[in-house]
This record gives structure tokens, sequence and C-alpha cells, in this order.
């Protein structure tokens, strides 16, 4: 959704993501805010690292990760319940 925003122009990045993605795509700031950038010009390098900084906050799942979450949100209550007992004794 952040990132949508952003897309639309509904919000802006603060200086600090734009420093990090200036660093991570190896484009300058002023090259970033001032005119599109085509995509031959983009080199991604620290792409996690970036992805860590920018958005400390989130968490990213992996493809089998989602598919299981997916799975699970269509659970009916008494297989969330069963799914329930089962991780509580793993721990």
């Amino acid at each position: 959704q952040a990132y949508s925003l952003y897309e639309n122009a509904h919000r802006n990045p603060d200086i600090d993501s734009l420093l990090i993605l200036s660093d991570t795509y190896g484009i300058s700031l002023d090259k970033m805010t001032t005119r599109p950038i085509r995509e031959d010009e983009i080199e991604v390098k620290n792409f996690q690292r970036a992805m860590n900084e920018c958005h400390s906050d989130i968490l990213y799942l992996t493809d089998e990760e989602i598919d299981i979450v997916m799975t699970v949100r269509d659970f009916d209550k008494d297989k969330k319940r069963l799914l329930n007992i089962f991780l509580d004794s793993q721990k």
C-alpha cells in the first residue's frame, strides 16, 4: 500500500528513504527527483539492506510463507483452533 501511495503521488518519501534508494539503485538524488528514470539506468545493489532500513517495521514473507498464510486464512474456525493447539505444543 505504501508503494502505491508514492506511485500515485499521494505521498512523498522522506529524505532518508530517498538517500537509501539512491544508494541502492545507484542513481543520484538529482536524477531521482527531477526526471523519470529509465529501467536501464537502475543498478540494484544492497537491496536487502535498503529494504531493512527503509521498512524496518514491515515483515517480508517468502512465497512459501505467503502460501501458508493464504491457506490458513481459508481455514474454518475448528481448523484454526487445531492449528493453534499444534503450534502451542511446538513451543
